[in-house]
């Protein structure tokens, strides 16, 4: 773990504004929408997501396989209260159980670009032996491998 020094502390908490709820990172911020703490150790710059910075000066280092996930689902809070240790799954099911992300599957998808009857189709021309992959994927409108993770049940596991 790189060493934190009192002025990185210092650089850090003069880019924070505390309010009654969210504490909100005022630098810079990612393509996401994640703030981001930089500073140089050693002549190397050292970046950090700003809520992982903030829960390791409260709590010291972050276990292995482990993430830090906001309670407030506030990108910029560095609140240490409204974060919490998990793995990704923990963050992917709180988002579900709140309504902020919805793994829609197959046809629910607004991206999908084929529906049930066509994948069953495509499965079910396969399974005969008369057809490629290539070829159904040709067929279908599909990118070259495309028809490889549905004939294999990588894709649209669900039907």
């Amino acid at each position: 773990m790189i060493k934190i020094t009192e002025q990185n502390v210092k650089n850090f908490w003069k880019r924070v504004e505390k309010t009654n709820n969210c504490w909100l990172w005022r630098g810079g911020i990612s393509g996401r929408g994640y703030g981001n703490f930089a500073f140089r150790r050693n002549g190397k710059i050292i970046n950090n997501r700003t809520h992982r910075f903030s829960f390791i000066l409260q709590n010291g280092k972050i276990p292995k396989n482990k993430i830090i996930c906001h309670k407030c689902d506030n990108p910029i809070c560095v609140n240490p209260n409204h974060l919490f240790l998990g793995t990704i799954s923990d963050n992917v099911q709180d988002a579900i159980k709140k309504g902020l992300w919805n793994p829609a599957r197959g046809e629910q998808n607004a991206a999908s670009k084929l529906t049930t009857k066509i994948v069953k189709k495509i499965r079910n021309l396969y399974s005969t032996g008369r057809y490629t992959q290539k070829e159904l994927a040709k067929r279908f409108h599909l990118s070259r491998g495309g028809a490889y993770p549905i004939i294999r049940n990588i894709h649209w596991k669900h039907i």
